[in-house]
């Protein structure tokens, strides 16, 4: 178990060097609902056509 990433503060300087967009983006693919689900249709897709 483990804690589910924040909502990152905001920073001007972060905006500037790029940084706040990668937590963003780490906040919403960690919170991201049934994400595991969704993990698994891929890969269950992907078998099927031979993508893996």
């Amino acid at each position: 178990m483990r804690y589910l990433t924040q909502w990152p503060a905001f920073r001007v300087e972060r905006i500037l060097d790029g940084n706040y967009k990668t937590k963003v983006e780490t906040y919403f693919s960690d919170q991201f609902p049934f994400r595991i689900f969704w993990v698994h249709i891929k890969k269950g897709c992907n078998r099927s056509a031979n993508f893996a």
